[in-house]
């Protein structure tokens, strides 16, 4: 059936719409490779742009997170801090994926405890660290031993006992070693941000090894500049 002049048939409509879909499909493709290929940040992970991160910006976006990732100069309010620490939130500064390349392998010792650290190295093992372990002996042989790794760099030495004081002492008297303790409410960015730590002394009395594991391996997976050689550099120059 022949169409009055200035009408439209059903079947030109159909066409123009086929036309246009045709034109446009490729477009959408493309935007749906662009979208897959997008990296993503991890399940455990809340991304926070900005300079400043306050306690308003972190609210409602913890829950079920382990760790914030910001920018590599942006600055955390105390109040935020707080916040962090109570909710057991690590910061990881830089871009995602910094941490795995800036990964330290592990290596653990035990001495004067106890406790079995088979347990923490389970702990670690599910962090998908690189560990390695040495034999136990006496405190003094341990953290020599333990002292050699950290100071070579690449390493990070973790020692097992209930002796936290003396091991500290110890430890910190080694050249290129910075020794500190850690607990299940240590603040990493102190640590290794500030710190440098290569060297971590722990007790499994007071702590769980889930938390140990945990503190342990935001050291060895810190993504930043490990503060303490940079910042005395600095004062050399002073």
């Amino acid at each position: 059936m022949s169409t009055p002049a200035g009408d439209i048939s059903k079947e030109q409509i159909e066409r123009v719409v086929r036309e246009v879909l045709a034109r446009l499909m490729p477009a959408a493709a493309g935007e749906h490779v662009a979208s897959e290929t997008k990296p993503k940040t991890p399940s455990d992970t809340v991304s926070i742009a900005g300079q400043v991160i306050t306690v308003a910006a972190l609210d409602g976006r913890l829950t079920g997170k382990s760790k914030l990732q910001v920018n590599a100069k942006a600055v955390i309010t105390p109040a935020a801090r707080d916040l962090l620490k109570a909710a057991g939130v690590t910061v990881v500064r830089g871009t995602a994926g910094a941490a795995a390349s800036a990964a330290l392998n592990v290596v653990i010792g035990r001495a004067q405890s106890r406790a079995d650290a088979a347990t923490l190295v389970a702990a670690l093992r599910s962090q998908k660290l690189n560990l390695e372990q040495v034999a136990q002996t006496g405190l003094v042989d341990s953290v020599g031993a333990l002292a050699i790794e950290a100071a070579r760099g690449g390493k990070l030495a973790v020692l097992v006992t209930e002796a936290t004081s003396a091991a500290l002492c110890l430890a910190n008297r080694r050249a290129g070693v910075r020794a500190a303790l850690v607990d299940g409410q240590s603040d990493v960015n102190e640590l290794a941000g500030t710190l440098g730590a290569n060297f971590l002394i722990v007790s499994l009395r007071g702590a769980s090894a889930y938390q140990l594991g945990r503190a342990i391996a935001a050291v060895a997976t810190w993504p930043g500049e490990r503060g303490c050689p940079k910042l005395l550099a600095a004062l050399d120059k002073s």
